[in-house]
């Protein structure tokens, strides 16, 4: 009992920092920087119609509406404070009320910022389901919490992590244009040629769908792909950090880069919760 015990209080401490990470990792974009709203908003098709309805302009006039910008940046500025609001409700033990209302509020904020990346990324599917650890986080954290380890906890947190590396990996292995700052982060790092770095991106974008399907597996098969998911997790997040941070412009380079490794801790502690507790849901995922 002390065993389960200690592994559930881990988790728990694991999920905790993954929820903290992408919530106050996306607040700092929305606060000190930006997020791709405007791929929605300046989209004729999408928005003329509500604009003329709403606000009788017509498209010119609001794209040249003076206001404009300015409530968008503070629609922007909304969002993060709402992010680093759902934190503290969400931490809050003794109310699940609140607990409940930051999870909502985050992750709806974290769907919607998913789908304006999925719009401006020419509407891939990949795009989207790249963010899926993102945006699942704060309801894998409540639902641990609310029930503890249960079939429903681990498939949920299974496909999370699977959706997202498939996505990354599609990306990867070319099945989607290869993202160039991919390819930008692989020669900072290693400081190789074009040809090598997009090898060494297919390579890993092979294993990345080798591994979420892994992740559905028992035995051995699933410990190396959880294994894998923490490593390669923690590696492409910190790689932010790593390829852009200079020494000689440290903190205004950290400000520029530090925040996209952190809302991206979820791609390596979720599967680090799911190790933690391996062997208390191993009996779970072994009955018929």
């Amino acid at each position: 009992m002390k065993f389960e015990s200690d592994k559930l209080g881990r988790a728990k401490y694991i999920l905790v920092l993954a929820v903290m990470g992408v919530c106050i990792g996306r607040a700092y974009q929305c606060l000190f920087w930006d997020i791709p709203i405007r791929s929605l908003l300046w989209n004729e098709d999408a928005m003329s119609g509500l604009i003329q309805t709403v606000f009788h302009l017509d498209w010119d006039e609001y794209l040249k509406h003076p206001k404009a910008n300015n409530l968008i940046s503070g629609a922007v500025s909304l969002f993060g404070w709402s992010l680093l609001l759902s934190v503290v409700f969400i931490l809050q033990a003794n109310s699940k009320t609140l607990r409940r209302i930051g999870v909502v509020v985050s992750s709806s904020i974290l769907v919607f910022i998913a789908a304006l990346y999925h719009l401006e990324k020419f509407r891939t599917v990949g795009q989207f389901f790249e963010y899926s650890l993102q945006f699942m986080t704060p309801l894998l954290f409540l639902l641990f919490v609310k029930d503890g380890i249960n079939k429903r906890w681990l498939l949920l947190a299974k496909i999370s992590v699977a959706l997202t590396f498939v996505s990354h990996g599609l990306y990867a292995v070319g099945f989607y244009p290869v993202p160039g700052n991919f390819v930008a982060m692989t020669i900072n790092i290693l400081h190789c040629q074009d040809a090598t770095a997009l090898t060494i991106l297919q390579v890993a974008g092979i294993l990345d769908i080798i591994a979420s399907i892994g992740l559905f597996l028992k035995g051995r098969i699933f410990k190396w792909s959880l294994l894998y998911c923490v490593v390669w997790g923690g590696l492409t997040a910190v790689a932010r950090v790593v390829a852009h941070v200079e020494l000689d412009d440290f903190f205004s380079t950290m400000h520029q880069w530090a925040y996209e490794t952190v809302y991206r801790t979820p791609h390596f502690l979720i599967p680090l919760a799911l190790w933690t507790v391996y062997k208390i849901s191993a009996p779970l995922t072994s009955k018929g």
